[in-house]
């Protein structure tokens, strides 16, 4: 099992809160690097054997995605919110919510959540790309049928690109930065922001589950703002009918839109 993955609506608000908090303590001159941080905390150099528990650092660009897509418009924000911190205010955000990975065959590092700040920091101005993270599984030991068999068994990938085409395995992007783009990840980003649903840290995916249902709906240009709101409001209203009741966070109480 995961421990508690960092949550679309609490981030949002939190980060902003990090934010205020962090900045006036990057005029102290004392403050040690990030090299220094990293060995106080606890955070080893990843290495294959380590076990569910285990906090590391790693390069970011290490890390292997177990989703096909992002969301580039969450990945811009996030990106923009490192860029207005420190080099060790990037480390401490991350800390307090370190990205999970499981250990497959050949000592991978697979990442499990936070793929769309991991991305950002690779976008971001800060040199150095190096996090630390949380072990929850070793499965390093299993062959790689034997390992993706168990990851899709407990939900830890997702096997559909940007265009809701079924993927294999050994088709997910090797690094955050070959990732594709899903609008309608981007879609649900900001519907859940909105509180269009109730995210819920038991679904793993939750985000494309949603995205799967306003695909079947709603069609707009990516590339075009005003467009995109409109859509956004669709889907608000949307999220609330009897269609949607099935899917994670479902709520029949419809919140408020440009429209009303």
């Amino acid at each position: 099992m995961r421990v508690g993955r960092c949550r679309l609506g609490a981030l949002l608000v939190g980060a902003q809160i990090l934010v205020a908090s962090l900045l006036p303590s990057a005029c102290v001159a004392t403050r040690p690097s990030s090299s220094a941080q990293i060995a106080d905390t606890g955070c080893l150099p990843f290495a294959p054997d380590m076990r569910a528990g285990d906090h590391f650092s790693i390069d970011a660009e290490r890390l292997h995605p177990t989703q096909p897509s992002l969301s580039f418009r969450e990945v811009d924000w996030r990106t923009g919110l490192l860029n207005g911190m420190s080099q060790d205010q990037v480390f401490e955000f991350v800390r307090t919510n370190p990205p999970q990975v499981i250990i497959g065959p050949g000592g991978v590092a697979y990442l499990t959540d936070a793929h769309h700040t991991m991305r950002g920091i690779l976008d971001s101005k800060h040199v150095d790309k190096r996090v630390c993270g949380v072990i929850v599984q070793n499965w390093s030991d299993l062959s790689e049928d034997a390992f993706w068999a168990r990851m899709q068994a407990t939900h830890n990938v997702y096997l559909r690109d940007g265009q809701d085409h079924l993927i294999t395995p050994a088709q997910l992007p090797i690094s955050l930065r070959d990732s594709q783009s899903d609008p309608y990840r981007g879609l649900t980003w900001m519907v859940g922001s909105r509180g269009g649903f109730t995210a819920r840290s038991d679904v793993f995916f939750q985000e494309f589950y949603w995205g799967e249902y306003f695909r079947k709906h709603i069609r707009w240009n990516d590339a075009d703002d005003a467009e995109f709101e409109d859509a956004v409001q669709r889907a608000l209203k949307l999220a609330h009918e009897p269609e949607a009741s099935k899917l994670p966070g479902y709520s029949p109480t419809p919140v408020p839109t440009n429209g009303n």
